[in-house]
């Protein structure tokens, strides 16, 4: 068998849901030196075909491929050389050189004349830039916007939209997403909550939920819960909420428009070698199914608390490259961001002062006191030093703070004192109490309860309880805590927590173990929140279970209830927002009910009826084509083991059925690089895209490997 041979069968195989479809006609081949992974359609002229545009970065151009008339394609029965490689005789390429590095683009109708524009994002310095084609042929641009040096992400990191008589554009960075009007020339912002670090591999405007909005969706570079959806509120988004907590196995992922909308298909999702298609819908009830989250850049070290303003509740952020408050007020079940407001350099950490009071404590960097900032009925004040102003504070140094219940508290050297202040939520300001006359340098404290820390001097292996004698001067005591770290002891209604090893142990005054919470069976707790003397929750150490703990007439704390909850590091009960379940990468306030998820509709197994000596068929990737025009697409897929490409449409059933296949490569010759004896399993083609390139209304295919393009002209139906 040749390679690139085009099966007679192929010519007249029909899609099931377009009679009218007539087949291929031939096969166009055309060589590209440096592969032409950023392809993509664009119609230069007015109702005339669609051109295919090749973003050319090493050579820094952009190459136009335009079908120039009808031809027969190649007879390639006597070639014997599977890499002979001609140009299309009825095409033309056209290269137009850049002088600055055009890196990638993407192409919408701006005006609705029927003529794309091109919104190419360029180098040195890095610019978006719209390139529109004048009447003589030349594109020439007409806005352009600075726009961050960050590294890009996804393969088509440009998004656009309208809204009403403007445009919105999106372009994904490693570390947010920025966001631009068309019509504010020089005005680029990032879309809040700024998130970095979200390995974004797609993302698509789809209205997934059927409200006439465009929302954005992106599939991440993930195994587990691959796609999060940020729901359209006009010209704004809501925060990212992952829809795919039951998905796992996969990080391929297309979004699809069907007869009964928008869908979401997914490579081996749950099961090798399937396609799977899943709608939004809504997840299982239960008491935590509910969720409001709040993606958040550093939410498991201290960057944000929660207050409530004008009896609201409010969460703010700190900004991680900026030293901002970035505050989001809770509206309709969703956080929504309000606004910023500038605070000091180099803060570590931020508490508030328990659910009444709207003030905020700030730890700053290499310093020794504590800062405030409190709602004064229009913004969060600059933050000011707690306390006497005109104190020395030159050697004092802090050594913890932290929040236990309605308790703010924190401890600093102070010379030969250690002074613990606590801010209870019905005060007015911190309380004072002093542990006077102690030597050495210490390291790390934790409040006790009462007038009693626990403390450990640098250098030492044991730690201290630290009293207050009868002379008020402090009393040191060698402690028999045999923790591995003492700030994971926690305080709360008087009682003293351990959470180590899986489970959690309470404490008495002399940190003695009294008792120990456990799970039942196999399970071990990762994450401990008391409620009340007699009530908890427990985060399992899997992250995805929360017990609800309560204690029976001995006191031994039993599960009340067992539900599945988005994968979580730790929770804790927040003064304000009750039970929060924190994230790598975001907090969730759940409460009962359900959220809307992405749940199974169908799913294609091409191995289902495999029989014994049946090859097995190994997908690979897969591509959204819209193989007969009718604005609804079919999902092709790679087999790259037997060089075969499946397309599956709709069965008219709800399912998806293969309608056509055929094989592109097939000759041993051809392994890009491999063993040929090894198999074949490259990535080629990589590429596939649908269009009417030769302008007869009936839609073409373009395939993209390492070194070619591949063409095929749909068959007119009158030949």
């Amino acid at each position: 068998m040749k390679p690139l041979i085009l099966l007679a069968a192929l010519a007249v195989a029909l899609l099931a849901n377009a009679g009218e479809f007539p087949g291929w006609q031939g096969l166009r081949v055309i060589k590209v030196d440096n592969g032409a992974y950023k392809m993509l359609p664009i119609h230069e002229f007015k109702d005339g075909p669609a051109s295919l545009l090749v973003v050319e970065t090493r050579q820094s151009r952009l190459d136009f491929y335009r079908y120039v008339g009808k031809g027969d394609g190649f007879d390639f029965s006597n070639v014997e050389n599977p890499n002979y490689l001609p140009m299309a005789e009825d095409f033309e390429k056209e290269e137009v050189a850049m002088s600055r590095l055009p890196q990638v683009a993407s192409v919408f109708d701006v005006e609705g004349d029927g003529v794309d524009e091109i919104f190419l994002v360029q180098s040195d310095p890095r610019k978006l830039v719209v390139l529109k084609r004048d009447e003589s042929g030349e594109w020439n641009s007409i806005k352009e916007w600075e726009i961050a040096t960050s590294e890009l992400s996804t393969h088509k990191p440009i998004l656009i939209r309208r809204l009403k008589k403007d445009l919105q554009i999106l372009v994904s960075m490693s570390d947010g997403i920025q966001v631009i009007r068309y019509s504010e020339p020089d005005e680029v912002e990032w879309m809040q909550p700024r998130e970095r670090e979200i390995e974004r591999n797609r993302w698509w405007f789809v209205d997934l939920d059927g409200d006439e909005d465009l929302d954005v969706v992106e599939a991440r570079n993930t195994v587990s819960a691959p796609i999060r959806w940020y729901e359209s509120e006009g010209e704004k988004f809501r925060p990212a909420v992952s829809v795919s907590e039951e998905i796992t196995n996969t990080n391929v992922a297309r979004s699809m428009r069907t007869t009964e909308g928008p869908k979401i298909a997914f490579l081996g999702a749950n099961q090798a070698n399937t396609i799977s298609f899943y709608e939004l819908g809504l997840g299982d009830e239960s008491a935590y199914g509910k969720r409001n989250l709040l993606p958040l850049s550093q939410p498991d070290s201290g960057g944000w608390a929660a207050v409530k303003v004008g009896g609201k509740k409010v969460i703010v952020e700190l900004g991680r490259n900026k030293p901002i408050l970035n505050v989001y007020q809770e509206s309709d079940g969703f956080w929504s961001f309000s606004k910023s407001y500038p605070v000091l350099q180099d803060i570590k950490s931020i508490e508030s002062v328990g659910d009444k009071a709207s003030t905020l404590l700030f730890r700053v960097e290499e310093e020794g006191h504590i800062y405030e900032s409190h709602w004064d009925g229009a913004r969060f004040t600059f933050p000011k030093r707690v306390g006497d102003p005109s104190l020395d504070s030159g050697d004092w140094k802090l050594l913890a703070f932290d929040q236990f219940g309605d308790d703010t508290w924190w401890v600093t050297q102070r010379g030969s004192s250690l002074v613990l202040s606590i801010w209870n939520a019905k005060g007015k300001g911190p309380e004072e109490v002093e542990f006077a006359g102690l030597d050495g340098d210490f390291e790390n404290a934790v409040w006790l309860g009462g007038e009693r820390l626990l403390v450990k001097k640098k250098f030492s292996k044991t730690t201290s309880i630290c009293s207050l004698e009868e002379d008020g001067q402090a009393k040191l005591a060698t402690s028999r805590f045999k923790g591995v770290d003492i700030r994971r002891i926690r305080l709360h209604d008087g009682t003293l927590y351990l959470a180590e090893d899986g489970v959690v142990q309470k404490l008495d005054d002399n940190l003695d173990v009294i008792d120990q919470i456990m799970l039942e069976g196999d399970y071990s707790i990762s994450s401990f929140a008391p409620v009340s003397k007699t009530e908890a929750y427990a985060l399992e150490s899997d992250g995805e279970h929360i017990h609800f703990l309560k204690a029976d007439k001995s006191g031994i704390f039993q599960t009340q209830s067992r539900d599945m909850v988005p994968y979580s590091l730790s929770l804790t009960v927040d003064p304000v927002l009750g039970l929060t379940l924190i994230g790598a990468n975001s907090i969730n306030v759940p409460s009962k009910g359900s959220s809307r998820q992405l749940v199974l509709s169908s799913m294609v197994d091409p191995n289902e009826n495999a029989g014994r000596d049946y090859e097995k068929k190994t997908l690979g990737t897969l591509f959204t084509v819209d193989v007969d025009g009718d604005g609804i697409d079919e999902m092709a897929t790679v087999d790259y083991g037997q060089r075969d490409i499946i397309v599956y449409g709709e069965d008219g059933e709800g399912g998806y059925e293969e309608v056509i296949s055929w094989k592109v490569y097939d000759d041993g010759k051809y392994p890009y690089g491999q063993d040929a004896n090894a198999g074949r399993n490259s990535v080629n083609p990589y590429r596939m895209i649908s269009l009417d390139i030769d302008g007869d209304s009936i839609q073409d295919l373009v395939l993209a490997s390492h070194d070619r393009i591949l063409i095929y002209l749909a068959r007119d139906s009158e030949s």
